[in-house]
């Protein structure tokens, strides 16, 4: 019976921390698993300098993002095509444009933003602004 008891109790602690290291994510909704990842987004972003995933949008100076001088690096475009990009004074997007272009998938593009601008993107399925420390074509 000991012997029995003894194998029992082996049994039940191999067994039990099999069952624990099942996926914890499929018991949670999706509104939990969308906290989740844009934690995961947030802390990678810390870590890597990068801020994204970003998205179609407008994203103002002082207000989503903040001065300075970024690469926005394209990994896909809505029909896998390109994306547009338009660089602006904030306060009015058809008088004060400063940049604008196409971008293609896997395509990286340098620019700076300054107080008083805003930048807005159309077509992105996927891109990510990385904040630089200095000039992609500085030493």
């Amino acid at each position: 019976m000991k012997k029995f008891l003894g194998l029992l109790v082996a049994f039940v602690l191999l067994v039990v921390p099999a069952f624990a290291e099942s996926n914890v994510y499929e018991s949670k909704s999706l509104d939990e698993l969308l906290v989740i990842k844009n934690e995961l987004d947030v802390e990678i972003g810390k870590r890597t300098g990068t801020i994204g995933p970003i998205y179609s949008g407008t994203y103002v100076v002082g207000q989503d993002i903040k001065a300075g001088q970024y690469a926005l690096h394209v990994e896909k475009a809505v029909g896998g095509w390109r994306l547009y990009i338009q660089i602006y004074v904030a306060d009015s997007a058809e008088k004060g444009i400063t940049d604008e272009r196409y971008l293609s998938e896997g395509e990286i593009f340098s620019f700076t933003l300054e107080e008083g601008q805003a930048v807005y993107l159309k077509d992105v399925e996927v891109a990510y602004l990385e904040l630089l420390d200095k000039p992609v074509w500085a030493p």
